[in-house]
């Protein structure tokens, strides 16, 4: 036997005389040593030849050229030597086992690879819904207030121009009920023009027809009920109605009373005395409206203030109020 001192852990080791001038690993800590090429003075005659075979056998196993190394690495050798000196039994002892896989470990790793999809996709919707409310609130603030009623007229463009001040009447017929007493004096003629400025912006298959609050007298055009929106037709009605002119007191009943027989889809209901208007006014116009189907939209020309009634009106029929002061009257 040959007794070495391992060089790391300086622990005591002994090896067959078969490794003479080999290797061998401690069998406390692991680390490869050199076998001294000595043997004992009582063994050296009568282990020569097994001594000399054993150097021959470790020194092959590490050659990477010649012959020898066609036959692999060498490791199987020294494994099957140290296993019949019963050093291989002890260092696979010692030798540390790796630990076993843990549960973390063990787990797929295919989510993972989706988190960054995933924040790729949480930073687009957020980036959508940002330009969504910024375009939403661009929008609310570029667009005039729809819920005073009170039109003003602001920049180049007159949003007045389309339809009676701003609104458009929808489906036929179309019958406007316009207001011809003294409170309406002023702003009369404005009201004819928007009136044919209207049916001039109708399809031709739409109907219209012109009534006038009573002042002693009827007045409505044409005389046997609504009439196609033609271009032949306006101009018929701008002749018809040209001399006419306001005046007296009037009284909406027998007018509204008349338009809402014909069953038409809007009713433009205009007035210069929008701010004398009182609750008498609203429970005529709503009591002959009863449970039509029929959309009233009312307007107060000439004085930008609201209008209670005319508001109520509007509100109740599912139509629009406008209040449309002096100077925004004229529409070029």
């Amino acid at each position: 036997m040959i007794h070495l001192i391992c060089t790391q852990c300086q622990s005591g080791l002994d090896i067959d005389d078969a490794f003479a001038g080999g290797v061998c690993r401690c069998r406390f800590c692991g680390t490869i040593q050199t076998v001294p090429n000595q043997l004992k003075p009582d063994n050296a005659a009568g282990s020569g030849a097994a001594a000399s075979a054993a150097s021959r056998q470790a020194k092959s196993l590490y050659r990477r050229d010649g012959a020898e190394s066609s036959r692999g690495s060498g490791l199987d050798d020294l494994a099957q030597a140290m296993s019949g000196s019963g050093l291989g039994s002890g260092l696979a002892a010692n030798r540390p086992r790796p630990a076993p896989p843990t549960r973390a470990a063990a787990k797929p790793q295919a989510p993972r690879s989706l988190a960054p999809v995933m924040a790729a996709l949480g930073g687009v919707v957020a980036l959508v819904l940002v330009g969504v409310l910024w375009l939403g609130f661009f929008r609310q603030r570029s667009a005039p207030a729809p819920t005073s009623g009170i039109m003003r007229v602001e920049g180049k463009e007159n949003p007045l121009s389309t339809g009676f001040y701003g609104v458009v009447p929808k489906g036929s017929p179309i019958i406007f009920v316009l207001d011809r007493g003294d409170a309406s004096k002023d702003v009369y003629g404005e009201m004819l023009d928007a009136t044919f400025r209207t049916i001039g912006q109708m399809r031709g298959e739409q109907k219209f027809m012109i009534l006038f609050w009573n002042n002693g007298s009827d007045l409505y055009y044409p005389t046997d009920g609504p009439t196609f929106a033609t271009a032949a037709n306006l101009q018929a009605a701008r002749k018809a109605l040209e001399w006419t002119y306001a005046s007296g007191q009037t009284d909406v009943s027998s007018a509204l009373a008349k338009a809402l027989s014909y069953r038409p889809s809007a009713i433009i209901l205009a007035t210069g005395k929008g701010w004398d208007l009182g609750g008498e006014f609203e429970k005529t116009v709503l009591d002959l409206w009863g449970k039509s189907i029929t959309v009233i939209h009312t307007f107060s020309l000439g004085v930008g203030d609201p209008s209670p009634p005319l508001e109520k009106i509007a509100q109740t029929t599912g139509g629009q109020f406008r209040a449309i002061p002096k100077s925004a009257l004229r529409v070029d």
